[in-house]
């Protein structure tokens, strides 16, 4: 319900009074109270499909911030799963092509890629077809790197399938859109090749990346909306022209649609300039180690001792263990920083750093210097730009430091569990070192932490400890990524 003393746009609201709403761990809506119907008549099957344990199983999904205001993102059956761990809602997609004057109306799909991994394809009713990839352009501007459209396809009747009740038909959809591939034709792609004698150096090492429909490399294909290359795979082909063609470039200055061309022509510029490095590294000095750690074990641990009963579980797993490793806690608390850090043994703390937010935890110079001392904590962008990330978290493990990171990306009060970043895995691969997962249990919050009617200044946790999780060479890094955020929901 919306009250005009408490409203937030693109929100529909905060549950009414006497009706419980909570977000399931799979993003869905879920309600109890009064007003939830008792089922549906003479369809007992139907009715435990959508009450289990008197709760309603909506089948929209949905957020809560921290106010209780709900916003909806659409379908739970139309939500899309990417490769890279990440979700996609198809409505923020369509809401942002409704925006174009020149789209009459769309359908946002998950359509499988040569290899396999389903992508964000976008089909279209245009008042002009020619005008397709210019609409994907545009949109792919506003959307987020997980949101971009990698393939389109122009509807090519009057009107996009539709029920009685005017929703547009997906799966119909979906049918066209595989019978156009069986028929030959690659939605939304060039079909015109250069030969490959004529490639620029940049498009020679793209079409060796696995995963590339090597067909799809020219100089016009764009990298996000064209070939397909998530953050991570932007990441890795930026490493690969540092490797092989001796120039740096910033993943933060490549937008994630453009062109190889556009991207060849950066690799040009940069040849032989010297980029600035540098690890962060003030927090890691030992002097300012020891200022830290001490802070922790007087003026923290007093703290959390008058505003937290704490208990820690788990221990034992650490036993024999050696560094370095990932600390994987959830996030579901505003101020559980402290309580985790404090939980992990004084022996691991020194030498361990912090994975912390960029746009939030160092979003002031002030802010980023109590981060440092207090945690040895080092900025991570949470969206877009990841290679600067991966450099900081890299040097430190090189240098054997454990590393303590959220995987959710994004607090969530009380949960549930939100999906995993697909680095986490990756991080695990490739820096070959273990996983401890971590679940913080809130039982009862402190107002030092939520401002509520009643709520007591004394809160009460629980931190667990999970076993070690160690992961090969060739693992898959989404299937790891999810194998952690099992192991934290299991805890």
């Amino acid at each position: 319900m919306t009250r005009l003393e408490a409203n937030k746009l693109g929100t529909v609201g905060q549950p009414i009074p006497g009706v419980d709403v909570h977000i399931a761990a799979d993003s869905e809506v879920v309600v109890s109270g009064p007003n939830v119907f008792q089922g549906y008549y003479d369809k007992p099957e139907a009715t435990e499909q959508v009450l289990r344990d008197g709760w309603y199983h909506t089948g929209d999904l949905g957020t809560l911030d921290a106010d209780r205001f709900l916003t909806l993102h659409g379908r739970k059956k139309d939500m899309l799963a990417l490769a890279d761990g990440t979700k996609v809602y198809p409505e923020d997609v369509e809401n942002t092509l409704a925006r174009d004057a020149r789209v009459h109306d769309s359908a946002v799909v998950g359509l499988e890629n040569a290899a396999g991994e389903t992508q964000v394809h976008a089909v279209l009713l245009l008042r002009d077809a020619d005008e397709a990839a210019d609409v994907v352009r545009t949109a792919n501007t506003q959307l987020a790197p997980n949101q971009q459209i990698r393939g389109f396809s122009v509807w090519p009747e009057e009107d996009l399938p539709r029920t009685s009740t005017l929703k547009v038909k997906k799966a119909t959809i979906l049918e066209w859109l595989r019978s156009q591939e069986d028929a030959g034709a690659r939605p939304g792609a060039d079909q015109s090749s250069e030969a490959s004698a004529a490639r620029s150096p940049v498009e020679h090492l793209v079409a060796r990346m696995e995963g590339i429909d090597a067909g799809a490399v020219r100089p016009g294909a764009r990298i996000a909306s064209d070939l397909g290359l998530d953050s991570l795979g932007k990441v890795e082909l930026l490493s690969l022209i540092e490797e092989e063609l001796g120039a740096y470039i910033d993943d933060a200055e490549l937008d994630p649609d453009a062109t190889l061309a556009e991207l060849q022509a950066m690799v040009d510029a940069a040849a032989g300039a010297k980029r600035e490095e540098g690890i962060f590294g003030w927090p890691l000095n030992p002097v300012v180690r020891a200022i830290g750690i001490g802070l922790q074990q007087t003026v923290g641990q007093l703290l959390l001792s008058i505003f937290y009963r704490r208990r820690t579980t788990g221990l034992e797993n650490l036993r024999g263990l050696r560094g370095p490793v990932l600390f994987t806690p959830n996030h579901h608390m505003h101020n559980d920083n402290a309580p985790i850090i404090c939980a992990i043994p004084l022996g691991w703390r020194w030498k361990m750093s912090v994975a912390a937010a960029q746009d939030s935890i160092f979003d002031t110079k002030w802010h980023g210097f109590l981060a440092g001392l207090l945690g040895n904590a080092f900025p991570v962008n949470r969206e877009g730009a990841a290679r600067r990330s991966l450099e900081l978290l890299g040097a430190r493990l090189d240098r054997g430091f454990s590393i303590l990171i959220y995987p959710e990306g994004k607090m969530t009060v009380d949960g549930p569990l939100q999906p995993f970043k697909s680095g986490t895995g990756l991080v695990a691969i490739l820096g070959a070192v273990p996983v401890v997962p971590m679940r913080l249990k809130v039982h009862q919050h402190s107002r030092v932490d939520m401002e509520a009617p009643g709520m007591p200044w004394r809160g009460d946790l629980e931190i667990v400890f999970g076993k070690p999780l160690r992961f090969g060479p060739d693992a898959d890094p989404t299937e790891a990524t999810e194998q952690v955020r099992a192991a934290v929901e299991a805890l």
